[in-house]
């Protein structure tokens, strides 16, 4: 996982550093950092994911996304419409710009996830060895 982080870290910096170094050229940088999109190939994590669960692939977009605020994975149309708006002319002033499209999964607190009444935290062994995190009730 540390590789992954330091990567999209490393591209976003990279998309500003590009978006100040040719602003003047008329050159616009910016980075759409979306969440799980249901993809086929996001469908082909999901069900490596859930076989290794004893999940459909279903459920197991619902145990990646389960921290997620909007709570389900995004289309992959709206992702797309976001780049389509960057590339307008609406857009035109948007420049170095690291955008989620995430369903705010990136505001998220995580350490304050145990204390949110609307979730569940299990920990290993409390559910036959998976860890486990979902809606509480």
């Amino acid at each position: 996982m540390g590789g992954y982080a330091a990567t999209k870290a490393g591209l976003a910096m990279l998309t500003q550093s590009v978006a100040v170094d040719h602003a003047r050229q008329g050159l616009r940088a910016n980075v759409v950092c979306p969440g799980w999109t249901v993809t086929e190939m996001a469908d082909e994590e999901m069900a490596a994911f859930g076989g290794e669960r004893g999940v459909d692939v279903p459920a197991a977009y619902r145990l990646v996304t389960a921290l997620v605020p909007q709570r389900r994975a995004a289309r992959a149309d709206e992702v797309a419409a976001v780049i389509t708006w960057l590339l307008s002319d609406a857009a035109s002033y948007v420049n170095g710009a690291v955008i989620p499209v995430d369903g705010s999964a990136t505001a998220v607190d995580v350490g304050t996830v145990p204390f949110d009444p609307r979730v569940s935290v299990r920990q290993r062994g409390d559910h036959g060895g998976h860890d486990r995190v979902g809606e509480g009730g």
